[in-house]
């Protein structure tokens, strides 16, 4: 239900001034009598811009008459004070005609799918909003409507998530020259022709490889690719196979060594989810942002420091760690074991997040946090805190 709030000081706020110094007043529907009472409240309706309407929302209209309108949701009722609409439909989700349709001011639009195929998001997918910026179809890889059906995409869209395969991707007409970040899902059904069709499409920037198929044997990579994942490879990797435009690497088995310059050099997140081989000098490059070794046991001393590095995954950590982030100022570290000799007291940190992965909590002493530090979060960890410390740390948080 709607609770009846002060709405004095929102409602001084213009939809302008809440998309121009980025103000989010944001409301859950859960039921689609709650879905009423918000079309009803035109003073909550007139404030809310971030609405999201929940998964079961259209499940209890399953007794509903679809041939009544009045029992369908009207989209075209949320106000146009709304730029953010979440929705995530079910197998009742139907398409009402007009009824159904988004409001032109609608500028990021995020469906959440748990289902095979939808009349209902196809139907959507006809009519975007015509200042869309952010399109999202999490979750929904299959498109039923007929080969020759294609969705045009708004000039005024920046950013496209949206993972499928080359049949669903080529249903999509896209603004030209634009990069939007879709991915391309890589089969067996003709993986090279998928990769040259791609090589034309600039909004398809990443390449998810779900078969046995070698992209590197092959050769075939786009020059321009900003994101690759790929769960078979277990080929050492050589210099010059990766494009040099790579964000994202993701490898699930790979525990080859890495050769000194093999990654691009403007890599900014690396995921190798099996490896556990020494790093040399220059196997890693000073542009990574997230670094995650879930199996990772070894030392970073080879490696030398990584200023740009945000976030680190690792099964053991262990006292070259403080060499690896010697100059970075905030940071999140994520580990099922800790070595007792393991300090940060030589880092220049002034935010840390501690996460334990393992099984069990543990006590940490606070002599191994540095003097510079500022903000402290932790999950399943005790830091003991001697009196003296503790009011040296400005915020002091406790996750888990």
């Amino acid at each position: 239900m709607i609770k009846k709030v002060n709405f004095k000081y929102l409602s001084l706020l213009s939809n302008h001034d809440k998309l121009n110094h980025n103000i989010r007043v944001y409301l859950l529907i859960q039921s689609h009598d709650e879905f009423k009472q918000y079309i009803d409240n035109q003073c909550a309706a007139s404030i809310v811009n971030y609405l999201k309407l929940e998964e079961d929302l259209n499940d209890d209209l399953e007794f509903y008459d679809y041939s009544n309108y009045q029992d369908m949701i009207p989209y075209s009722l949320i106000p146009d004070s709304v730029h953010t609409l979440v929705i995530s439909p079910s197998k009742h989700s139907q398409n009402s005609g007009p009824r159904s349709r988004f409001q032109q001011s609608i500028t990021k639009l995020y469906f959440y799918c748990h289902i095979e195929r939808s009349e209902f998001v196809e139907e959507m997918l006809s009519h975007l909003p015509s200042k869309l910026e952010t399109l999202s179809l999490q979750g929904y890889h299959f498109i039923g409507t007929p080969l020759s059906k294609r969705f045009v995409l708004p000039a005024t869209l920046t950013e496209f998530t949206y993972q499928s395969n080359w049949d669903n991707l080529q249903r999509f007409v896209a603004p030209p020259n634009k990069e939007l970040g879709a991915t391309l899902l890589l089969n067996d059904d003709r993986p090279i022709e998928a990769l040259e069709w791609m090589k034309l499409q600039t909004w398809v920037s990443g390449v998810d490889v779900i078969s046995n198929f070698h992209c590197f044997i092959n050769d075939v990579l786009p020059t321009r690719l900003k994101h690759l994942r790929l769960p078979y490879h277990i080929y050492q990797l050589s210099r010059d196979k990766l494009p040099s435009s790579l964000k994202q690497l993701y490898m699930v088995n790979y525990n080859q060594g890495l050769l000194p310059h093999v990654l691009p050099n403007g890599l900014e997140g690396l995921c190798l989810w099996c490896f556990n081989q020494p790093l040399q000098k220059d196997s890693l490059p000073q542009s990574l942002k997230n670094l995650h070794l879930s199996n990772y046991r070894k030392s970073f001393s080879s490696v030398g420091p990584l200023n740009n590095l945000q976030r680190l995954v690792v099964k053991i950590l262990n006292k070259s760690v403080s060499q690896l982030i010697a100059n970075v100022k905030a940071m999140t570290i994520i580990f099922e074991k800790i070595d007792n000799d393991v300090t940060f007291q030589n880092t220049s940190l002034r935010e840390l997040c501690l996460l334990n992965n393992g099984s069990t909590v543990i006590q940490l002493n606070s002599n191994i946090l540095p003097p510079t530090l500022e903000k402290l979060k932790t999950a399943k960890i005790d830091i003991l805190f001697p009196n003296s410390d503790s009011s040296e740390i400005q915020e002091t948080d406790k996750l888990l």
